[in-house]
């Protein structure tokens, strides 16, 4: 580990970073309970001054020995008690490995710079709480490669507001290396998908998650996949298809394949539907898909040559929207083709109620 001042105070300055599991320190003087106390207060005090956030670093010993100084025990630490400057290792302080207390060097880490970093983050609109459960490993990474890392979104057409969004859907971009991570997922968009440049922002807006996605283990298999099934390449470069791309072949896109040819579609319709809609492949089969489908042939008396004809009746909300509107063509007796019934506006649905009634 390198070298770190473990804490600012007078007495208390360790030549080296001490291993995670104790604090060991030289001083100057043979020390005494007495001491101790007073260093265990200080701690304490500094303690009380962390943050809420910050107090997530420390380990649960740690909290135990801030809250409960225990002089004695500290005192049966002591090594060569007699020494004039004896090694003292005090096992009951341990910190957890990413404390701000142990990280980096004296002169470019610490605390201030961990409470500047949760400032930064929390000013761009990043939960930071949130944040840290997701991806506990910003509490160990530099501000400054966090720093680097919106420089290079912001090169790649990134603008300021976006970064809360990115970031907060997507904590583990911040962590990310730009030359391992980053700058092969954009390579990709551009070169692969051959994704516009002034479309990029957009991409990347609707899907933040595709920024740590593996292009050999993720983004490619995809690709290949949807190109295979006949999917042109323009359907993928739509920006509110990129979710396809961050989906596993196997878990995610192929059992939707499997799906709708168990239904009775034949493999040339069941692919027709997937081109048309591509949402599909993003949607449960047992909370969505299935249950629309059975909705669709028992209840609104439909068949598959509506979904060869209209793909995009799985889209829309079963609760919130198809039902109520075929509810409401049955109070008033009359029916609808199925897009004209979906895909009307609330108030253009209405007039078409009233008309046909009327006639």
């Amino acid at each position: 580990m390198a070298p770190a001042e473990l804490l600012h105070l007078p007495h208390l300055r360790p030549t080296i970073a001490p291993p995670v599991h104790s604090i060991t320190t030289r001083l100057p003087f043979s020390p005494s309970p007495p001491y101790f106390l007073a260093v265990s207060n200080s701690l304490k005090a500094i303690h009380k001054n962390f943050s809420t956030s910050t107090h997530r670093f420390l380990s649960k010993s740690t909290t135990q020995a801030l809250a409960n100084p225990n002089p004695s025990k500290l005192n049966a630490d002591l090594r060569n008690p007699n020494e004039p400057f004896g090694e003292i290792t005090n096992p009951t302080l341990h910190l957890a490995e990413n404390s701000p207390l142990l990280l980096g060097s004296s002169s470019d880490y610490g605390c201030d710079e961990f409470r500047e970093k949760l400032s930064w983050l929390e000013l761009i609109g990043v939960d930071f709480k949130k944040a840290l459960r997701i991806n506990p490993s910003i509490g160990s990474t530099r501000l400054q490669s966090i720093h680097n890392v919106v420089h290079f979104l912001q090169q790649m057409g990134m603008q300021h507001k976006d970064l809360g969004r990115i970031f907060g859907m997507c904590p583990h971009v911040l962590t990310s290396s730009i030359d391992q991570d980053l700058m092969p997922v954009f390579n990709f968009l551009l070169y692969e998908v051959k994704t516009p440049q002034e479309y990029i922002r957009k991409t990347i807006n609707r899907c933040p998650r595709i920024l740590t996605s593996s292009v050999k283990d993720r983004l490619r298999p995809a690709l290949y996949y949807l190109l295979r099934l006949g999917f042109p390449n323009t359907h993928l470069v739509d920006c509110s298809n990129t979710i396809l791309l961050v989906s596993s072949v196997e878990n995610t896109l192929i059992p939707k394949l499997e799906y709708l040819e168990s239904l009775g579609f034949s493999h040339r319709d069941a692919v027709n539907i997937l081109i048309r809609s591509p949402r599909i492949f993003t949607y449960s089969i047992d909370n969505s898909l299935r249950p629309k489908y059975y909705y669709l042939i028992n209840k609104i008396g439909g068949s598959h040559r509506d979904l060869i004809k209209f793909p995009q009746y799985f889209s829309f909300n079963l609760e919130r929207w198809i039902k109520p509107r075929h509810r409401l063509l049955l109070a008033y007796n009359v029916s609808l083709p199925l897009p004209t019934m979906l895909k009307a506006s609330d108030e253009d649905f209405w007039d078409i109620l009233q008309k046909l009634q009327a006639g």
